[in-house]
C-alpha cells in the first residue's frame, strides 16, 4: 500500500507540476498549447470542410449515413488560442435520392443488384457545399457503396428551400452523379473528394480519381479540370491537370504513393494547391503544398527543403519541416478560409497524440494510433503562407507554416 500511495503521489505532483509548467495567469489557463486547445469542434468531425455562407461560417463532415448530413454553425471569433467554437449542430439536414431510379445499373459495377432503399447505409464522404458560377448552391458528396467503390454526386435545394442567416437549407435533392462509377463513359473506378474553384469567370473541379480496383493504397492523383455549369467535367476539351505523389521521395517515407484532399488557394496571382499524402492507415500522413505561377491548371511545384520535399504538417519525423507530432497524428484533408478578421486559417483534421484509445474502439491502428473516423478530429491553426523562391528550375512555395497558439 505504502509503494502504492508512494507512486500516486508522485503521479499527482507530475501532473501539478506539468500543469503549472504551461500555465499562465488565470484568464489564459486554457491556452496552454495542445490538441484542445486547437479543436474547431469538440467532438470527432473527419474529413472537415469550413465555408461561409450568408454571414456565417458552417462546416460538413463524413458520416456513415447518405441520407443526412452532418454541418455545424461555427463562430471564429473571441474564443482563446486562436481556435473555433461551435455555435449550433445544425440538425435534421434530409438528403432524398428518388432520382437514383433512373440512374444506369452500370454506374454500380459491384453492386448492380443493391436495392436504392439501402442508402442509409451508404457512407456520405467529405460533403461540401458551394456555389457555381450562377451563384446556385449545390451540395456534393462522395457517396461510399462499399469497398472503395465511390462516386460523386451533386445535390440541390428542395422546393421552397432557402439558405439564411439563421435556417440553411435543410432539405437537398440528389440531382445526379458527376463522376465515378459510370459517369462520362469512364467505368469501374473511385472518384472522390470533390471541391470546385471559379477563377477569371470559369469553373474548376478538384477530385480524386482512382483507376485501380482494391484498397485506397493503390496509386492516386487529384485532377483539376474545368467544368461547366451543368456540372458536367469537360473531359473533350483536354483542360485538365494530373497532380501526382512523387514515386521516389514519397515512398522513401514508408508510405503508398497517393495524393488527396487537394484545395486551392489563390494569393497574389499565384495558386497554392494544399494535399494531404501517405496513407490514413499510419502515421506518415502529412499535409503539403504546391505552387503554380502560371495558371490554375499548373504545372505544379511541391514546397522543398534542403532538397528534399517539405511539408505543412507532419507527425513521422521531428528532424523534418512540419513536425507536430507532439500533439497531432496523421494530420490530413486541409482547407484554407479568411477568419472574420481576413487571416488565413488552415482546416485540417487529425488524431490527437496525447490520447491513446482502446484498439476496440478504435478499429484499424498501427504504433497506438487510432484510424477511426470516431476518434478524428478538426483543427484550426493560423497559416502563414511564407514566400515563393526560384528553386530546381521552377517556382516554388518555401516556409508555408502553422502559427501555434
Amino acid at each position: 500500500m505504502g509503494t502504492f500511495m508512494g507512486k500516486f503521489l508522485a503521479l499527482l505532483l507530475g501532473v501539478c507540476v506539468l500543469a503549472f509548467s504551461f500555465a499562465g495567469p488565470s484568464d489564459t489557463f486554457e491556452c496552454s498549447f495542445g490538441p484542445s486547445s486547437t479543436k474547431l469542434i469538440p467532438n470527432p468531425f473527419p474529413d472537415p470542410f469550413v465555408f461561409e455562407e450568408s454571414g456565417s461560417f458552417y462546416a460538413t463532415s463524413t458520416s456513415n449515413d447518405a441520407t443526412r448530413l452532418v454541418m455545424k454553425k461555427l463562430s471564429l471569433t473571441d474564443v482563446p488560442c486562436g481556435a473555433a467554437a461551435p455555435v449550433a449542430t445544425v440538425h435534421d439536414v434530409r438528403l432524398s435520392y428518388e432520382k437514383l431510379a433512373g440512374v444506369d445499373p452500370e454506374f454500380f459495377p459491384k453492386h448492380k443488384s443493391m436495392p436504392l432503399n439501402t442508402v442509409d447505409r451508404w457512407g456520405l464522404w467529405s460533403p461540401s457545399i458551394q456555389r457555381n458560377r450562377a451563384g446556385r448552391l449545390r451540395l456534393y458528396a462522395t457517396v461510399h457503396f462499399g469497398y472503395f467503390n465511390t462516386a460523386v454526386a451533386v445535390f440541390h435545394p428542395a422546393a421552397g428551400q432557402t439558405w439564411s442567416e439563421d435556417d440553411p437549407i435543410r432539405h437537398w435533392i440528389f440531382e445526379k452523379f458527376v463522376a465515378g462509377g459510370g459517369a462520362g463513359g469512364l467505368k469501374h473506378f473511385a472518384a472522390y473528394d470533390f471541391k470546385s474553384k471559379i477563377h477569371d469567370g470559369k469553373r474548376y473541379a478538384l477530385y480524386n480519381y482512382n483507376p485501380f480496383k482494391g484498397a485506397s493504397g493503390a496509386r492516386q492523383s487529384i485532377f483539376i479540370q474545368e467544368i461547366d455549369e451543368q456540372d458536367t467535367l469537360l473531359q473533350s476539351n483536354r483542360a485538365m491537370y494530373e497532380f501526382k505523389a512523387d514515386p521516389g521521395s514519397e515512398v522513401a517515407w514508408g508510405s503508398l504513393p497517393l495524393v488527396e484532399g487537394g484545395s486551392i488557394h489563390v494569393h497574389k496571382g499565384r495558386f497554392f494547391l494544399f494535399y494531404t499524402t501517405g496513407t490514413y492507415l499510419y502515421d506518415d500522413y502529412r499535409i503539403g503544398v504546391a505552387l503554380s505561377s502560371e495558371s490554375i491548371l499548373g504545372p505544379y511545384h511541391k514546397m522543398m527543403q534542403n532538397g528534399s520535399l517539405a511539408y505543412v504538417l507532419q507527425s513521422r519525423n521531428a528532424a523534418r519541416s512540419g513536425y507536430v507530432g507532439e500533439f497531432y497524428n496523421a494530420p490530413g484533408i486541409p482547407n484554407v478560409i479568411a477568419g472574420e478578421d481576413g487571416a488565413l486559417k488552415l482546416v485540417f483534421h487529425a488524431n490527437d497524440a496525447t490520447e491513446t484509445p482502446s484498439q476496440e474502439s478504435c478499429g484499424k491502428g498501427i504504433n497506438g494510433i487510432c484510424f477511426n473516423s470516431r476518434q478524428r478530429f478538426t483543427h484550426l491553426l493560423d497559416l502563414d503562407l511564407g514566400e515563393v523562391v526560384f528553386d530546381q528550375g521552377a517556382y516554388r512555395p518555401s516556409g508555408v507554416s502553422v502559427q501555434m497558439p
